[in-house]
This record gives structure tokens, sequence and C-alpha cells, in this order.
């Protein structure tokens, strides 16, 4: 049974197969808090579902063309979700899409300008898998190297090797801890 995301509440009700005079067979989603059908997303990296509000735009004979999601943005699980890729396609998609914006620290998508834009024009907006590469190749004949291990914030890339991680400075939770330690008992947090 596939888990479900913590962000998201699961509709009351259960989907029902609908069929249409053709003889074709539709499914229906329950309604969801915003008034739209609650349509599963599948997370492509844990698994968990996602249930996304929309609204589901028609043909003449029934059967649905386009699942719209209701509000003004996505977050950003719920948005690699609805597009079916993984977080890291999506991250790397980020700098191509208008639709993504950063609020605080949550990237989140502007539904509207996800649909609308990004998506439709979604394969002009990508570099291609050889244009990367040429990109990388020319950076790395320029002198660009990578560097093994982590670096800090602000590095100036002159050392080779890993950044040296400095010692924090002595604050008033660390003079405490230490203090309380010196006598054994533990901190309280």
């Amino acid at each position: 049974m596939a888990k479900h995301c913590r962000f998201c509440n699961k509709p009351e009700g259960h989907p029902a197969a609908v069929v249409l005079k053709d003889g074709s067979i539709v499914v229906r989603y329950p309604v969801g808090k915003m008034g739209g059908e609650s349509w599963p997303f599948v997370d492509r990296d844990t698994g968990e579902i996602h249930w996304i509000d929309c609204v589901v735009i028609t043909n003449d004979d029934g059967v649905p063309v386009l699942v719209v999601p209701l509000g003004f943005f996505l977050h950003f699980p719920h948005a690699a979700a609805y597009l079916g890729v993984k977080a890291s396609t999506l991250y790397s998609w980020v700098p191509f899409l208008e639709s993504a914006e950063k609020r605080g620290t949550l990237l989140v998508f502007k539904i509207p300008v996800l649909v609308n834009d990004d998506i439709p024009e979604l394969e002009n907006k990508l570099p291609a898998r050889g244009e990367l590469i040429a990109d990388r190749d020319a950076r790395a004949l320029g002198g660009e190297t990578l560097r093994p291990g982590r670096h800090m914030a602000g590095c100036l890339k002159s050392h080779e090797g890993p950044c040296i991680r400095r010692p924090r400075p002595n604050g008033p939770r660390r003079t405490a801890k230490r203090i309380l330690q010196s006598f054994e008992k533990k901190p309280k947090k």
C-alpha cells in the first residue's frame, strides 16, 4: 500500500469508474477541499502519493484531456509529482522555468505560468544534453577544474583539496554546555 504525503490530505470517498455514451470508461476522483477533483500523483523519488485538487477539462465525449491544479502555486514536491519527474530533474530545470519562485526557504511554482508558459514550451526551454556537455568541455578547456572534497561558501578556489572547517567560537550555549559537562549533567534542549 502506498504512503501518502504528510502535507496532503487523502480525500473522502473513493475513485469511481464512469461509462460514457461511446462505451469508454473514465475514472472520476472524489471532490477535493478546493472544489475540484482530488487527483493522485506519484512522487518518483519516494513513491508517496500526492493528492492535488485539480480542474479537469474534458472533450465533447467527457474524456479528460487536461488536468490543471487549483490554487496559486505548487510546492516543489507537488510540482515534481505533477510533472512526473524526479526531484533532481526538476532542480536542474528550475533555472529555465519562468514559474519557479523562491519564497524564503521554499521553492514554489506559480500554476498559471507553469501551465500556460512552461509546460507547452518545455522542449524549447531546456538545453539539450549535447549543449550541456559542450559547455562543460569549454569550461574545462578554459582551466576550470573540480576540486575534491566539500567547500565552504565564498571559497576562493585557490587551494587544493577540501576546505578546512574552522572551529565555531565559544558562545553562551557552548560555555553552558561545557560547564554542565564538567558537572556530568545533561543540558536541557
